[in-house]
């Protein structure tokens, strides 16, 4: 196994790697011509677009870390192999590395089907992180949503101080019960 082959098994990983960092953090314009992940779902609307590019960056990452140390461990194992054999190996192994470039088409096209209808529109909107959504960390008061407040009278959660002090009252008479059961119990057993 010499250098230039294990450079040459090693190319397309870190052309998934580099490419994967590009689409993630430079995600093409929507309907460019230029290098993007361009289906006839991912080109719906802005947000496929948005989603379809920066998940096949964030899988082809990952697909590069993986195929890099599988093609690392295939390397390692060619030095003991001779050296015609060794080509072919190499051979194979980058022809599958350009194969895997399925999976990641694979993965996103199904995630498209399940969270964009037919137009591009979100099906599940809370679901979905896509840029400039507005945060619902601003919502001040998680109390003051309609109806929530009567129903929490009516079940006896007024607030979390409330509730503690009803159930500490309630304990302090199940401990005085108890108590009283006890004295009632000992006063019995010493009249007999």
């Amino acid at each position: 196994m010499n250098l230039f082959m294990a450079i040459v098994s090693i190319v397309v990983p870190f052309i998934y790697i580099f490419g994967g960092i590009l689409f993630t953090f430079n995600p093409p314009q929507y309907g460019s011509r230029g290098i993007s992940y361009r289906t006839r779902r991912s080109q719906l609307s802005q947000k496929t677009w948005d989603y379809s590019n920066h998940s096949f960056g964030v899988v082809s990452i990952f697909l590069g870390i993986y195929l890099a140390a599988f093609t690392g461990l295939i390397d390692a194992f060619l030095k003991y192999v001779v050296s015609v054999y060794a080509w072919v190996i190499t051979a194979a192994v980058i022809a599958v590395q350009i194969i895997f470039v399925l999976i990641p088409i694979n993965y996103i096209e199904k995630h498209l089907k399940v969270y964009f209808d037919e137009n591009g529109d979100d099906m599940y909107p809370d679901t979905l992180e896509i840029k400039d959504k507005k945060s619902d960390d601003d919502w001040d008061d998680w109390s003051t949503w309609p109806g929530d407040e009567e129903q929490d009278k009516r079940d006896g959660w007024v607030d979390w101080d409330t509730w503690l002090k009803n159930k500490d009252e309630e304990l302090d008479k199940q401990k005085k019960a108890s108590a009283k059961n006890v004295e009632d119990d000992s006063e019995h057993s010493t009249d007999e």
